[in-house]
């Protein structure tokens, strides 16, 4: 059995394009709970297998415009192996904790 790592996040950005392919590539890749959001942000979760899912994540950054406005935040946790892990996007750097 899969261990399931628990992803939650938070986006805003002013550019229309980017949120949406966040929205859509989020939503492609995973199963979205709990979305809620308005004009500029959304927060919710997904699960992924084991840990963050980095190739994922990086594969969909590659499709967004250059956003001076996009601010990332996803907390990833998998209480039975003890793992937590946060990664935050701003200014145009992936940060890890």
């Amino acid at each position: 059995m899969a261990n399931i790592c628990i992803n939650r996040f938070y986006c805003s950005t002013d550019n229309e394009a980017n949120y949406e392919k966040i929205l859509y590539g989020l939503g492609d890749r995973f199963d979205l709970y709990d979305l809620d959001g308005r004009d500029n942000w959304m927060r919710g979760e997904f699960d992924s297998k084991w840990c963050y899912p980095e190739e994922a994540i990086a594969a969909m950054m590659k499709t967004l415009e250059k956003d001076p406005t996009l601010h990332i935040e996803i907390v990833s946790c998998e209480p039975g192996m003890q793992y937590l892990e946060a990664h935050i996007y701003d200014n145009g750097m992936w940060n890890s904790f």
